[in-house]
């Protein structure tokens, strides 16, 4: 079992690697930058944009023997976003056996919603069930993260776009434990 990060070098990828490394689950990065994943860490090189590049995670010497299993994928924040993760989604499922995914999109995002940009991943969320993938998806509201710490040590306060409206905050560590479970445990 191989776990395959993509956006690999971003925040909630980065705060799954802890987990994975603490059970010995062997993992693999995913980035259009690869050279600038940690020191210790393996990285293919991938772009959503590139699909020559979609098979690279797959063939990685740092797998040896070994398959890639499970995807965390961040959806790309690019045009054609629905055709273009569910063809790599599909690619791996198809052509390299890749049966779970774990999808991370924003809290507003609801299965099969099409609403502008915040709803078009809800189409890739609804491919995956069509397909009778095991899936699960993660949807974060607002991060809390170290920038915030300033305001509410200094200040007392959190500033967000919500004014007065009331909207969790979650850590990405937490989303990586969550994701870790969904990613690796016997059901997603």
């Amino acid at each position: 079992m191989v776990i395959l990060l993509t956006s690999g070098t971003g925040k909630t990828a980065q705060s799954i690697i802890p987990h994975l490394r603490s059970s010995s689950i062997p993992f693999l990065l995913a980035s259009h930058r690869p050279e600038s994943a940690p020191a210790g860490t393996h990285a293919a090189y991938f772009d959503w944009l590139d699909p020559s590049s979609y098979d690279t995670p797959f063939t990685h010497p740092s797998l040896r023997d070994q398959k890639i299993t499970a995807i965390y994928l961040i959806a790309p924040d690019i045009e054609d976003t629905v055709n273009i993760a569910t063809s790599f989604i599909d690619r791996a499922a198809e052509k390299w056996g890749v049966k779970r995914y774990v999808l991370m999109f924003g809290s507003q995002v609801e299965m099969g919603s099409r609403g502008g940009d915040v709803g078009m991943p809800g189409m890739i969320w609804k491919h995956v069930v069509e397909k009778c993938y095991e899936w699960a998806v993660l949807r974060c509201t607002w991060f809390m993260v170290k920038e915030y710490a300033h305001a509410i040590k200094d200040v007392g306060k959190i500033y967000s776009a919500c004014g007065d409206g009331k909207i969790p905050f979650v850590s990405a560590k937490d989303v990586g434990a969550m994701a870790f479970r969904a990613l690796t445990d016997a059901e997603a």
